[in-house]
């Protein structure tokens, strides 16, 4: 797990190949989900939630095939990371979009249950004003759009565009047309 010194308010993010497999997969799985469940996106304690979204990461790099034959797991792993795409915490945001990333591009169609629940929160943080923030988000929405199914994608795409009787901006708009031109 990356160290976040007190001194300085910069977090360092780990990159996919530098992430190292895990010791017990089993074990941490269970305790990044408890962990990842239970979390306040309000919470002053955030690191513990940043270091749960890297054990993610690192399970679905490493140890996927724990994850790849239980369709419900992988949900259930992707619903616990999305609930940080939100958060307040840059870096607890950037590191859920990053395993979010890391799962579409490992588990590729196996994700396609999550894809509408996936799109919504992303695609409003490509409109965000940090701009790393943002360029993970469109990371992020790629990895969604070349990895997981095209209908469900598309489906999830245009069912957004008038979600709750608001439209979305003409940026998200363009960021979801590029996502399907890919």
């Amino acid at each position: 797990s990356p160290a976040v010194s007190s001194a300085t308010p910069s977090y360092v993010y780990v990159a996919r190949g530098a992430l190292q497999p895990l010791d017990d997969p089993q074990g941490s799985l269970k305790s990044a989900l408890r962990t990842l469940s239970n979390a306040k996106l309000t919470s002053e304690s955030w690191q513990p939630d940043v270091e749960a979204l890297n054990d993610v990461r690192r399970l679905v790099v490493h140890h996927a095939g724990l994850l790849s034959d239980d369709r419900r797991l992988v949900q259930q792993i992707a619903e616990a990371a999305l609930k940080h795409v939100s958060s307040l915490r840059s870096s607890v945001s950037k590191t859920a979009m990053m395993a979010i990333e890391d799962m579409c591009f490992t588990m590729k169609r196996k994700m396609d249950p999550v894809v509408h629940q996936v799109i919504p929160p992303v695609l409003k943080r490509t409109v965000d004003t940090q701009g790393f923030l943002r360029d993970a988000a469109e990371q992020t929405l790629l990895a969604v759009c070349r990895n997981c199914g095209c209908n469900r994608t598309l489906s999830a795409l245009v069912g957004i565009s008038t979600k709750g009787g608001k439209k979305i901006d003409a940026t998200q708009r363009a960021k979801a047309a590029l996502c399907v031109s890919e």
